[in-house]
């Protein structure tokens, strides 16, 4: 079993020897059956969902969003969408000892949002030499037959790798998992541990998208030490209000994954704990007056904050930081929402 890497010990861990070579440092991952049975891999917008972070940030960053679809950010004006629309989602299977092999360029590939055009834009950089982490999700027979997510392979290798090849083999291991004792306390987030840390949360907060002529209207909780609960209220007083709540994951090797320490990462960067008010300040364009909607973080203090889209004349500007939270949250209401235990929302 892999030891687990103890708060904050991880950034002494990520230099690689001297590389030979100038980056980028280009690669193939070799997916590889490993396992008994034939195993499928999601393929969706044209591209192979995988991951991949970096050591460096606490294997928190995402630096291989599929991004294919996006114009570049160098590009202006950057209008959005380049490649026309995405393909039908599809499973590609693996059978037993076969590969699949996928490249990978060795750039850091994200999305972003222009300040400007307020679209969404592909911004790349060069990624240097060190240790990194691919994820990347696996579904067995049976995930597919019962409509599961399936589960989650990791493998670490660094840049530049030996021969330019990374073999993955994907049969279930134990190294996958971080959270082994998820009934065990665990210490309270700081948002610097790395992101296979299981930690715990201290404080509660209230979040949704707010504003808008809507016949529902969600509101989610974060409850300390790892508890989500979506609520849902009805225009029509008629129907019965639906709720369900589901555990955030207290660490993950999948940086793509949200979790606790992520919650707190986010709500600590420069500019987002000062933003909450009394009387819930705006930044951003507030679309509410044209029936649209805003996020809003509610803290148990009674301070708010109202965060919109980007723009470029707005009297509080949206900062990269605020996107960020706006981004985080999101991610995070659609993976709570995948939990089983609230397939009753997702109607």
């Amino acid at each position: 079993m892999r030891a687990r890497l103890p708060i904050n010990s991880w950034q002494g861990m990520c230099a690689v020897p001297t590389a030979t070579g100038v980056p980028p440092f280009a690669v193939e991952f070799q997916f590889r059956n490993s396992g008994a049975a034939n195993i499928f891999i999601h393929q969706d917008c044209g591209g192979y969902n995988f991951g991949v972070s970096s050591c460096a940030s606490g294997f928190r960053d995402r630096l291989a969003e599929q991004t294919g679809y996006l114009c570049s950010c160098d590009h202006v004006p950057c209008v959005g969408v380049s490649d026309g629309a995405c393909p039908p989602p599809d499973e590609t299977m693996i059978g037993v000892g076969d590969s699949l092999r996928l490249p990978f360029s060795g750039l850091s590939s994200t999305s972003t949002v222009d300040p400007v055009t307020a679209l969404a834009c592909a911004r790349s950089r060069v990624l240097p030499a060190g240790r990194y982490r691919v994820a990347i999700r696996v579904s067995d027979p049976e995930d597919l037959l019962t409509g599961l997510a399936g589960r989650i392979v990791t493998r670490d290798f660094e840049l530049p790798a030996p021969g330019g090849i990374v073999d993955v083999p994907l049969a279930p291991s134990a190294d996958d998992v971080c959270d082994t004792n998820p009934e065990d306390s665990a210490p309270a987030c700081t948002g610097n541990e790395a992101h296979e840390v299981p930690c715990s949360l201290t404080a509660s907060l209230s979040f949704g998208w707010e504003g808008g002529l809507a016949f529902i209207h969600d509101k989610s909780t974060i409850a300390a030490p790892a508890v989500y609960t979506r609520e849902r209220t009805f225009l029509d007083p008629s129907t019965p209000p639906l709720a369900c709540s589901s555990a955030i994951p207290r660490c993950a090797r999948d940086a793509r994954a949200v979790t606790t320490g992520d919650i707190v990462h986010a709500l600590a960067l420069p500019g987002i704990a000062d933003s909450f008010g009394p009387d819930t300040p705006v930044f951003g364009f507030d679309s509410r007056a044209g029936d649209g909607s805003v996020l809003v973080l509610r803290r148990n203090d009674g301070t708010s904050v109202a965060l919109g889209t980007p723009c470029a004349a707005c009297p509080h500007p949206l900062t990269p930081e605020m996107a960020t939270v706006v981004s985080l949250f999101d991610g995070l209401s659609t993976q709570m929402l995948a939990a089983p235990s609230c397939s009753a929302l997702r109607q």
